[in-house]
């Protein structure tokens, strides 16, 4: 990866594009909305992924902006899903993958003015607390932490 491009021009270009299956498109042909492609997705492994960061907040804008994850014996994947239009991308390792869907999150929070990102220019400047998938283990530490 080139220093002179930022993360998301690093992680989310051609070089991890890979073609979406034809579930994708055959699930818009039909008509589903976002509801009806997590379903269709969720038959081939995919997992849509409904919070990110340390307080889990909203990745994506369900049901028109939905991310998904998957691990194939081809690697971690990732799916964008904007209003039925599938970019998948493919990646070596899963922090790859994670730091992918980082740049997504942040690019719609900050669309969205979300107020955990105020003061925040870039994901490339982002805190830890902004990156990384939720869980609730991960939030209880952080409150105990000293």
């Amino acid at each position: 990866m080139s220093s002179d491009q930022n993360l998301e021009q690093q992680l989310l270009c051609a070089q991890y594009r890979v073609a979406p299956e034809p579930f994708w498109q055959l699930a818009q042909i039909r008509g589903e909305d976002g509801y009806g492609l997590i379903k269709a997705a969720q038959q081939h492994g995919w997992h849509a992924v409904s919070s990110w960061g340390l307080e889990g907040w909203d990745l994506g804008a369900w049901p028109l902006v939905v991310i998904s994850h998957r691990c194939s014996a081809r690697g971690f994947e990732l799916a964008y899903d904007v209003e039925g239009d599938v970019t998948v991308y493919r990646y070596l390792t899963r922090e790859l993958r994670d730091a992918a869907t980082d740049c997504l999150a942040f690019w719609h929070w900050k669309h969205y003015s979300e107020d955990w990102v105020d003061g925040v220019e870039s994901i490339d400047a982002a805190p830890d607390r902004l990156r990384g998938s939720f869980s609730w283990d991960r939030l209880r530490a952080s409150q105990i932490a000293p």
